[in-house]
């Protein structure tokens, strides 16, 4: 399923038809995929009727995942847990593998459009790499269904993770010590998802003050910015610093420039996470 997921997330701009790869088979890897528990040994006892009942109600779209219910959960509803677990599961493999498979991508404030850089970002000579957070409260769920849109057209899927959406699966990411996840669950592609557009929309709205191209991509936890020229690196940097409220995202971590031909520029432009800091040391550039 992974490999033909990642075919037509690289054969189409948008991918339509995902709903008929949540199969049988799908969802009982997914079950095995999770951690061994009472509950799932004991929804494993009837495992192929109980992931055929739910992919009845996943057809039919009576099934509403539960979230985290605490202390309220009641008879039989213990298979609810492990079930939104498995969906869970199988709807972030597949978001991931169409993930991958859009970034990373080049904005070029000449022609204002994205485009896929495939390999070539390792041509952009300075690089600064950080984490980002979502620093209100709730996540806007008109952008985020707007963002997977970008990336589907399965009107079925997203009408499920619009329902993921409805009972807070991201907020509980949302917390003032939160990180973003380093694992593969649903909840932290979507965070990734959600941070991606943002800096994209905000990298739109700065075109117009660059000199030359920049890049925008995600890898290994990091969101990547690039260019071949430092002035342009180094505002957006101090941009992003300074418009962290207007964008509603937190930068986690300070980290620096890198010039990928000079190692010596590792340890002389620190980036720092907000303005304050910066101005601490008398310095309006980094």
């Amino acid at each position: 399923m992974q490999n033909e997921i990642l075919s037509l997330a690289r054969q189409y701009d948008v991918v339509q038809n995902i709903m008929p790869h949540i199969n049988e088979k799908t969802l009982i890897q997914a079950y095995w995929s999770q951690p061994d528990t009472a509950t799932k040994v004991l929804y494993g006892k009837e495992l192929k009727g109980n992931i055929q009942k739910l992919l009845c109600r996943m057809k039919k779209f009576s099934y509403f995942p539960k979230g985290n219910l605490g202390n309220s959960i009641g008879p039989g509803q213990e298979f609810g847990l492990i079930e939104d677990a498995v969906v869970e599961y199988a709807f972030a493999e597949i978001l991931r593998k169409i993930y991958i498979a859009k970034n990373p991508v080049i904005f070029s404030p000449k022609d204002r459009k994205f485009q896929n850089a495939g390999k070539r970002i390792t041509l952009y000579p300075y690089v600064w790499r950080t984490k980002f957070l979502v620093s209100n409260k709730s996540v806007d769920q008109k952008k985020m269904i707007d963002f997977l849109g970008e990336y589907t057209a399965d009107k079925n899927f997203l009408r499920y993770l619009k329902r993921f959406l409805d009972i807070g699966i991201m907020e509980k990411q949302i917390l003032p010590d939160a990180e973003l996840a380093s694992d593969k669950t649903l909840t932290s592609i979507l965070m990734k998802i959600y941070c991606y557009h943002i800096l994209r929309e905000w990298l739109c709205s700065k075109g117009n003050n660059l000199q030359g191209k920049v890049y925008l991509s995600f890898h290994k936890e990091y969101f990547c910015f690039g260019a071949y020229n430092l002035k342009d690196l180094l505002k957006i940097c101090n941009g992003l610093v300074d418009d962290q409220e207007q964008t509603e995202l937190q930068i986690a971590s300070s980290t620096y420039i890198e010039d990928i031909f000079g190692e010596f520029r590792r340890s002389s432009l620190k980036v720092y996470s907000s303005s304050k800091d910066r101005r601490k040391i008398g310095r309006r550039t980094l």
